[in-house]
């Protein structure tokens, strides 16, 4: 790759390093005056006494800062709540509490069996609401489907579980 990724302890030595090559922005329609900066999502391991994520252009300068730390966001499942019944298409919604953070994103995830297995029924930025069609999710013979939302800041990560209801069959 032509970038550096770096994951540094606090004194600024590298803990891990990856080289990536960024990827040439994406529109919809195709338009010769469209531009915009290369984008990437890379994935770095959790490293001990990692302080900042650093990025490096192709001459080694910093292009960008990720300081490590901070609370993990709170979040509370608002819908479903308990004696909920899953049928037709009703939102999830859900609150998320940070103190050192606003910009959020969040996954929705669906179980049928009691957390066994999980889908991804969308990912959500800067809101706390899905709505989710519940008549195309798989029936349950009783109280065995869970909601799950993983919310990220950006560097930490908080999750809630719904209490166990029903999706009608």
């Amino acid at each position: 790759g032509t970038y550096t990724i770096e994951v540094q302890n606090g004194g600024g030595s590298a803990l891990f390093t990856r080289r990536f090559t960024p990827a040439a922005p994406q529109t919809e329609t195709v338009h010769a005056d469209v531009v915009g900066d290369p984008t990437f999502f890379e994935l770095v391991p959790v490293t001990a006494g990692a302080a900042k994520i650093v990025v490096k252009n192709p001459g080694g300068t910093v292009v960008g800062t990720l300081v490590l730390g901070g609370s993990a966001p709170t979040v509370g499942i608002v819908a479903p709540a308990a004696a909920f019944v899953g049928s037709g298409t009703k939102n999830v919604s859900w609150t998320i509490t940070d103190p050192d953070s606003n910009a959020f994103t969040s996954r929705v995830l669906f179980s049928s069996d009691s957390g066994a297995t999980w889908s991804t029924l969308g990912a959500v930025a800067a809101d706390t609401t899905l709505g989710v069609d519940f008549d195309g999710l798989p029936g349950t013979s009783g109280a065995t489907a869970l909601i799950r939302v993983i919310t990220s800041d950006g560097v930490n990560t908080g999750s809630a579980t719904s209490p166990p209801f029903v999706v009608a069959k």
